[in-house]
């Protein structure tokens, strides 16, 4: 595991790279394309712990934050779609610098799915595993706000009325800007249906079944599309995650039986 910088001087990031350790019969690399906020903190263990079993496997692995998140450059308000999208592709020519012409997969979770699927348009990846995208973005960006004000209110309970309601411009401690509220609120099934991808794999749990009718029938006629379903759910923004895993046991091996050496 090797933590590196790249980028640009004036959009710099970090990453991490898991060199392949297993077989050498491995055939291609991953870049895994994180989710915003608090859900990238939920799944940050997850993701590491998916990087190390592929390189362990063969398959090197880059793991990264966009500029505006994480340990990478920028603020938090310098965050927007547009902007990661480009940081997915300058990623993925970081990735195949380091791992010569290995074909890059793409796997992304909520609304690094999202972006995974319209980063795939400009680089037509072999194969994209994506874990519950966001396909309603009114119905996120309302989610975000509501748990901000309830978590707002749990932590201030003498002064309910500061937080009647959401916060217009942070959701549980981070900050969303005007241009970035806007493009979240235009994310829709559409995105999956301009898909570009020799193969396109969706893993949803009981509340993402809405996902599987609109995207089947509409997805390109190029796109082999495989339907997954979890039967434990993710608890995706939780702070404390008393009662859930961190690194769901069938999550972490569907995923890495989709994304291995032998996929």
């Amino acid at each position: 595991m090797t933590p590196f910088r790249f980028g640009t001087a004036r959009r710099p990031m970090q990453g991490i790279f898991h060199a392949a350790t297993g077989p050498s019969r491995v055939g291609h690399a991953v870049l895994v394309c994180n989710p915003f906020g608090q859900e990238a903190i939920r799944l940050h263990r997850f993701c590491r712990v998916l990087a190390e079993r592929l390189a362990r496997q063969g398959v090197p692995v880059i793991r990264f934050d966009y500029f505006g998140t994480g340990d990478s450059g920028g603020a938090d308000r310098d965050g927007d779609l547009a902007g990661w999208v480009l940081d997915i592709e300058t990623a993925r020519h970081e990735l195949v610098r380091r791992c010569g012409s290995l074909p890059v997969a793409l796997f992304g979770a909520r609304i690094g799915a999202s972006l995974a699927c319209l980063a795939s348009r400009r680089l037509e990846p072999g194969r994209l595993v994506l874990w519950e995208p966001v396909l309603d973005g009114p119905g996120y960006v309302n989610d975000l706000r509501q748990q901000h004000r309830m978590t707002m209110a749990a932590h201030f309970p003498l002064r309910p009325a500061a937080f009647a309601e959401p916060a217009p411009d942070e959701a549980l401690g981070f900050a969303i800007s005007p241009v970035l509220a806007q493009q979240l609120r235009l994310l829709s099934p559409r995105i999956i249906q301009a898909t570009k991808a020799r193969r396109l794999d969706v893993i949803t749990a009981a509340t993402g079944a809405g996902l599987r009718t609109g995207a089947r029938t509409d997805a390109d006629e190029d796109t082999i599309a495989g339907w997954h379903h979890l039967d434990q759910p993710f608890d995706w923004t939780s702070e404390e995650a008393m009662n859930t895993a961190l690194v769901p046991g069938q999550a972490l091996d569907l995923i890495a039986r989709l994304l291995g050496p032998a996929s």
